[in-house]
């Protein structure tokens, strides 16, 4: 058997509606030259997660791996020990990649081996019309357009992509991002330490690791309409004004 070279990770808790459609996605992505898997992390599930993605009949390598512990940060490390590869691409269950973004992911660690991190494009898809001024709280959804050219991030100006999408060498991180961080990220519906995937970055940064924006990399993030609700949007405006100043 050929060992992968690219693996795409993904994070769940509770969303098992959420999964065929992204390993649909994934299923019809226009890699073909290079083999590569898809690894979910089930971070505590107690809905039908698991038979859900055991039942779906996919024709690119998939591995399930429970995660009891909950944490963005948690479910991270474990699929960055689980990988079967060195290339590892991140995404959250409620990312949808383009039919490219595969590939767009592999050629991108070809063309700037110097890179132990990058993000792309992400694109909202809504479930319902969002209020008046969303436009003002992309930063908090994570949701990422810098133009369409490669642009080197910045992180002595606090500016780095969001864990969303994101790509990492596995040795810049092992060498650079503590075994246990001190944010650990969302934890099921809760996100009291939000911020898991900056900090990361931010460690690798400051170890001389290259963050980068690869427009190639395009997906789009459903925003659930429960996260529009007035309350919840309030607090995302809240919340906004302090990922803008990480985000950029």
């Amino acid at each position: 058997m050929v060992s992968p070279v690219l693996t795409v990770a993904i994070r769940t808790h509770n969303r098992a509606a959420n999964i065929p459609p992204i390993l649909h996605a994934l299923n019809t992505q226009t890699a073909k030259d290079f083999p590569w898997e898809i690894v979910i992390i089930d971070n505590n599930s107690s809905d039908n997660t698991a038979q859900v993605i055991q039942n779906y009949n996919s024709h690119i390598p998939l591995r399930y791996i429970h995660e009891p512990i909950q944490g963005a940060a948690i479910a991270r490390r474990r699929a960055i020990k689980e990988a079967q590869s060195d290339l590892i691409a991140f995404l959250d269950d409620d990312n949808i990649p383009i039919h490219t973004w595969v590939q767009a992911v592999y050629n991108f660690s070809l063309s700037h081996p110097q890179a132990a991190a990058w993000g792309g494009i992400n694109r909202p898809r809504f479930q319902t019309l969002p209020p008046e001024g969303f436009q003002h709280l992309h930063l908090y959804f994570a949701l990422i357009d810098r133009g369409p050219k490669p642009l080197r991030y910045d992180p002595k100006r606090r500016i780095v992509p969001p864990g969303a999408g994101l790509v990492i060498r596995r040795p810049a991180w092992l060498a650079a991002v503590p075994a246990k961080p001190v944010l650990l990220g969302p934890t099921g519906a809760a996100i009291p330490t939000k911020g898991e995937d900056l900090e990361a970055l931010f460690h690798m940064s400051k170890a001389g690791g290259e963050i980068w924006y690869n427009p190639a990399m395009v997906l789009e993030h459903l925003i659930e309409s429960d996260r529009l609700t007035p309350i919840t949007y309030s607090i995302s405006a809240a919340l906004s004004a302090s990922a803008a100043t990480i985000y950029g």
